[in-house]
């Protein structure tokens, strides 16, 4: 088991292709005999903030007046798709629908569950932000048959974040502690293709299934916000507060399948684990076999505790396995209310989860606090405050902070500077790429173009009202520059895109002063070649130089070349597909759209990343 636990690295997240810009989300819901609540949970999708969706909806064979509903919307709304099948049980629905769906992003919706509002768009935001991320989970309302709020999910856990590989254990499956049920699930395609088709047997349960195998696959993108209801009505598979015999009997019968599809995954080369990996080849008794003993009173129960395998107790967070290990000791009723506290959802329960949140919040605003007085402390007319995210330095600045400091910058001809203007994407990408995330550290200027980033200072206890929107910092210097005379040169993009974007802005802003332009080879230059640029950069002596070859190409270049060039400023733009102002770009561009990427600033040179369907612009101001 040992071995198991070490060889977890083996594990490898299966690559995925960028979302497009507009994705279709594709929302599944299966549905039996729910016809009080289905229509609600149909509403809920129609008034999504995000309109590019369809909503499969495969109905399980229902006896109740289901069908006279999924009628009456397929019928409003083209959008709306039903399946009808002989009751097969849900997995069996959610293959159905899954099979007809066409979207790029899957989310799982119960008949009797709700989506909030934004729903769908804060999902592909996440997915957005978390570009190698194909496993969203959100934050859930626990809520009673009239909708009346009781508490969130999960009750007394945090989301899990990020992959997990390393921490699995491969001797048994593992719900990771947090994970939200099947309404608060979403999918990137390639992964729900991992994972799909379900077993046909596992007639209920499947979102336990998903729990499972989706960890093992990719990334979590938390999404720490409520934006599903879960409603409790008493008919629930999952989420009771109370346990029977025959509940128990049937977690017992379906964990089989969930074992069996579990091993299969790890068995195939999608895994990433080598073909020896020692997985277990047949299923030993568990947890829940121990539990179904005691429900029935078997007085031979200890026998089926000391018959479980150890790998069942070690995937288990630290307080349910010091709980297992005690029930050993307790007597049957104690057992039965004990096991319902911890895995069901029971009044006492929710009570804990909204203390145990509360007490988190204030906690919370009690660091936001120190650290706002700490840093008005040390904070001095010569350095600014910043904070820290994923190990990313990001500097609690405004767009008048950096533009005067770019000004100062040229004024005092102290040498180049840079400014790297960053969002969520490049502190994710620097995480992987610890050259990256130095070389971000190593500038100058690392203002927040983003608003998570926004949202991260303002807990830090900075007064951040909005983003340092990449393109409204250009606009914003150009306007000053125009009137200063500073001399800006444009490097980058494909044969006559640097003409044409100091084109637009001239015209934009009148008296700006563009010295120079030039677009290289695609390819790396030679070392006579790019002599050759550096000298004809230093001919013109520019205060500003926009470089833009695509991140993190361009910030690579603006680091090698801010000694050996007589700039100032140097500016990147991260990648986050926003567009540039109108009147900007689109005069600039005769098709395409533009899009800006982060920026960073060098020593007296300021950088843009400007992109459109080809390359990125790295707007660098020298000085």
């Amino acid at each position: 088991m040992t071995d198991s636990v070490l060889q977890t690295n083996s594990l490898r997240p299966i690559q995925l292709v960028p979302l497009p810009d507009c994705p279709l989300v594709s929302i599944l819901m299966s549905n039996r005999n729910y016809s009080v609540y289905l229509s609600e949970a149909i509403e809920s999708c129609l008034e999504q903030s995000y309109g590019r969706f369809e909503l499969i909806i495969s109905d399980d064979g229902s006896t109740d007046t289901s069908c006279q509903i999924l009628k009456k919307y397929q019928a409003l709304d083209r959008r709306i798709k039903v399946i009808y099948q002989t009751h097969g049980g849900q997995s069996l629905a959610l293959n159905e629908a899954f099979r007809e769906s066409v979207g790029e992003i899957i989310c799982l919706l119960d008949a009797d569950d709700i989506f909030l509002p934004d729903k769908i768009r804060r999902v592909i935001n996440a997915f957005a932000v978390v570009t190698d991320s194909g496993f969203a989970v959100n934050r859930m309302f626990f809520v009673d048959r009239v909708r009346r709020r009781l508490g969130e999910l999960p009750l007394l856990h945090r989301l899990p974040s990020g992959w997990q590989g390393p921490s699995l254990c491969l001797g048994a499956p593992q719900v990771l502690p947090g994970l939200p049920p099947c309404s608060g699930l979403s999918l990137r395609r390639s992964v729900a293709a991992a994972i799909f088709p379900l077993p046909s047997a596992l007639k209920a349960y499947s979102d336990w299934l998903i729990q499972v195998l989706a960890p093992l696959v990719t990334l979590i993108a938390p999404i720490e916000y409520p934006l599903s209801e879960y409603r409790v009505h008493g008919a629930n598979v999952g989420g009771v507060g109370r346990f029977t015999e025959d509940r128990l009997r049937n977690i017992v019968y379906y964990e089989k399948y969930i074992w069996g599809a579990w091993r299969r995954y790890l068995a195939s080369p999608f895994s990433g684990l080598p073909s020896d990996f020692p997985l277990p080849s047949e299923m030993t008794p568990s947890l829940m076999d121990y539990a179904y003993a005691r429900f029935r009173s078997d007085r031979n129960f200890k026998t089926a505790y000391h018959a479980i395998h150890p790998s069942y107790f070690q995937v288990l967070p630290r307080p349910h396995q010091w709980y297992w290990r005690a029930s050993s000791l307790m007597p049957n009723w104690l057992f039965r209310r004990s096991f319902a506290f911890v895995y069901g959802q029971t009044p006492a329960k929710i009570v804990l989860g909204r203390i145990l949140r509360g007490y988190r919040k204030a906690l919370g605003c009690q660091q936001v606090q120190r650290m706002a007085t700490q840093a008005q402390a040390t904070q001095t007319v010569e350095s600014h405050t910043c904070f820290r995210v994923l190990g990313v330095r990001v500097d609690a600045v405004r767009i008048p902070d950096v533009v005067e400091r770019m000004q100062a910058w040229i004024r005092n001809r102290d040498g180049c500077h840079s400014i790297a203007a960053t969002g969520m994407h490049g502190v994710v990408k620097a995480q992987h790429d610890p050259a990256f995330r130095d070389l971000l550290n190593s500038t100058d200027l690392v203002v927040p173009d983003g608003m998570p980033l926004v949202w991260f200072g303002r807990r830090h206890g900075h007064h951040l009202p909005r983003r340092v929107y990449g393109p409204d910092l250009l606009l914003a210097f150009c306007e000053k520059s125009a009137s200063q005379g500073y001399r800006h040169f444009f490097y980058g993009g494909e044969p006559g895109v640097a003409e044409q974007l100091a084109e637009s802005l001239k015209v934009r802003f009148p008296g700006l002063n563009v010295v120079g332009t030039y677009s290289p080879p695609f390819r790396p230059l030679s070392a006579k070649e790019d002599e050759a640029m550096v000298e004809m950069m230093g001919r013109v002596a520019p205060d500003v130089l926009w470089v833009g070859l695509g991140a993190p190409k361009q910030e690579r270049w603006m680091h090698e070349h801010k000694d050996r060039l007589s700039a100032r400023r140097l500016t990147c733009f991260r990648e986050d597909g926003n567009k540039l102002p109108a009147g900007c770009a689109n005069t600039v561009w005769n098709g395409p759209s533009v899009f800006c990427r982060s920026p960073a600033v060098c020593g007296g040179v300021i950088s843009f990343t400007v992109h459109s369907s080809s390359p990125t612009w790295l707007l660098r101001a020298c000085g």
